[in-house]
C-alpha cells in the first residue's frame, strides 16, 4: 500500500508551527511539537490511525513456539486473528477491520459505542444536558461539540469507524454496559442498522465501563464474567468456523 502526505514547517523545533494535508484529501491541518510529543492543542488524529495499522503488523510477530501448538493441537497454522479491545482500543478494533486486512477474521469492539460521531454527539447532549463528564478533555480542547467547519469535519471524517462500515463486513460482538457514562443506553440506534455483515450485541446489566455488574448494594463483582464469557463463546465459533447461537 502505497500513501502519501504533505506537511509544512515554519519555525525552530520547539517554538514553530505546521500543517498537514492527506494526499486522500481527507483531512488538512495544523500541528505543532506539543501536539506531536507532548499534550498542546493540534492535529494528532494518527494516535488512532496508527494503532490499527499497528495492531495488524502484529500479526506477523507471532512466536515460533505457539505456531507449532496451534499446528500440533489443533491442525492448523495462525493465519487469522480477532481483535478486540476495550474503550480506545475498542476504537481502534474498528479502524483495525476498516483497513481492509484480511487476516482480521472477526472483531469485538467493547465500550465503545460512539460510531456516527456527529449524531452521537447532539444525542448525547439531548439525553444529558452536555456532553458526557468522561469526555470533558475532547470538550477542553473544543472538539466537541464537533465544530461546523471543514477541518473539524473532516477530521472526525478520518476518525470514525462509522465512515468505513461499508468496508467492515467482517462478523462483529460489540459488548456495551448498561450504566456506562460515557454515552447514552440508546447510542447503539445511532449506527447498528447500517452495520454491514454478521453482527451481535451483548449488554451487561448494571455495569459501566469495566463492565462488572454490581449487585444491590453497589459492589462490583471481581471481574466481569459476563463480559469474558461471551467473548471466549463468540472467539471459540469464528475461530472453529462454527455458527452463533440463533433466535
Amino acid at each position: 500500500m502505497d500513501r502519501k502526505a504533505e506537511a509544512r514547517w515554519n519555525g525552530g523545533l520547539k517554538d514553530g508551527n505546521g500543517t498537514v494535508k492527506l494526499e486522500s484529501g481527507a483531512f488538512e491541518g495544523p500541528y505543532s511539537f506539543t501536539s506531536r510529543f507532548e499534550s498542546g492543542k493540534g492535529t494528532n488524529p494518527e494516535e488512532l490511525l496508527g494503532a490499527a495499522h499497528a495492531g495488524c503488523d502484529a500479526f506477523l510477530v507471532i512466536p515460533a513456539e505457539p505456531q507449532a501448538f496451534a499446528t500440533q493441537e489443533w491442525k492448523f497454522a495462525v493465519n487469522s486473528f480477532i481483535v478486540t479491545g476495550a474503550s480506545k482500543r475498542g476504537w481502534t478494533t474498528w479502524l483495525a477491520a476498516a483497513t481492509g486486512d484480511k487476516r482480521v477474521k472477526a472483531i469485538a469492539p467493547i465500550v465503545i459505542d460512539t460510531l456516527n460521531m456527529p449524531l452521537q454527539m447532539k444525542n448525547q447532549t439531548a439525553a444529558f444536558g452536555k456532553p458526557s463528564e468522561m469526555i470533558k478533555d475532547y470538550v477542553e480542547r473544543k472538539l466537541v461539540p464537533i465544530p461546523d467547519t471543514p477541518e473539524a469535519k473532516k477530521l472526525w471524517t478520518m476518525i470514525d469507524p462509522y465512515v468505513y462500515r461499508d468496508k467492515i463486513t467482517v462478523p462483529k460482538m460489540i459488548i456495551n454496559g448498561t450504566n456506562d457514562p460515557y454515552w447514552p443506553l440508546d447510542a447503539l440506534n445511532s449506527y447498528w442498522d447500517e452495520l454491514r455483515g454478521d453482527k451481535w450485541v451483548l449488554y451487561v446489566p448494571n455495569a459501566g465501563h469495566d463492565l462488572r455488574e454490581r449487585d444491590a448494594s453497589g459492589k462490583p463483582e471481581l471481574v466481569p464474567l459476563r463480559a469474558v464469557n461471551t467473548l471466549s463463546a463468540f472467539s471459540r465459533c469464528m475461530i472453529f468456523d462454527k455458527p452463533m447461537p440463533g433466535l
